[in-house]
């Protein structure tokens, strides 16, 4: 489904829920093409400076992580190995670039990616992207980051355990609709307004 709305929605709804009475707030929302934490790392250079982050400023990272792009069950079990362990040295690197800018980071993901059985794009076996959620919150809190979770929020508000996978999803179980925005967005806000 085309999600093009989303980035505009998700910025304008975090904007509406920041409690800060700072009126020079602005949300830069740049998205990353790949979900893989080589497209985060490959772009993010160009994000920070393009877009002249401050000390002051707030960077939120969420994706859904290598989980979401690779297939494992189609891998060796070493090639396997070599993929989770790429992904946790890009994910440090990216972490220490970021902390150039700003002390204030906060990471999320992998969030929801379709795994539930009534979802018709059944992606990922649940304990891949357990894995990548652990190593990716693990990494984040050693490295003092505050990590979002928001596949809990999401997995939690998900009614009948996947029996309908569309109250907060669109219908490839997979993309927050308007209401899953609205979820993501309040735990967006929710980390801004804490710092």
């Amino acid at each position: 489904e085309n999600q093009s709305w989303r980035n505009k929605d998700l910025s304008e709804k975090i904007a509406a829920l920041i409690s800060k009475n700072d009126t020079n707030i602005s949300i830069i929302n740049s998205g990353v093409n790949g979900n893989r934490i080589l497209d985060i790392k490959n772009r993010a250079m160009d994000v920070l400076f393009l877009n002249r982050i401050l000390p002051t400023d707030f960077i939120l990272v969420v994706w859904d992580s290598d989980a979401s792009d690779v297939d494992e069950s189609e891998l060796s079990e070493d090639e396997v190995l070599n993929l989770r362990h790429n992904f946790a040295i890009n994910l440090k690197d990216v972490i220490y670039m970021l902390q150039k800018y700003t002390s204030y980071i906060a990471i999320g993901g992998p969030v929801i990616l379709g795994e539930g059985e009534s979802c018709p794009h059944r992606l990922k076996k649940l304990e891949t992207i357990e894995y990548y959620k652990a190593v990716t919150q693990n990494i984040t809190l050693s490295n003092g980051i505050d990590y979002m979770d928001l596949r809990k929020a999401f997995l939690s508000a998900i009614p009948n355990t996947w029996q309908s996978c569309e109250g907060l999803l669109t219908s490839d179980g997979e993309h927050p609709n308007e209401k899953g925005t609205q979820l993501e967005a309040s735990i967006l806000a929710e980390q801004i307004n804490k710092w």
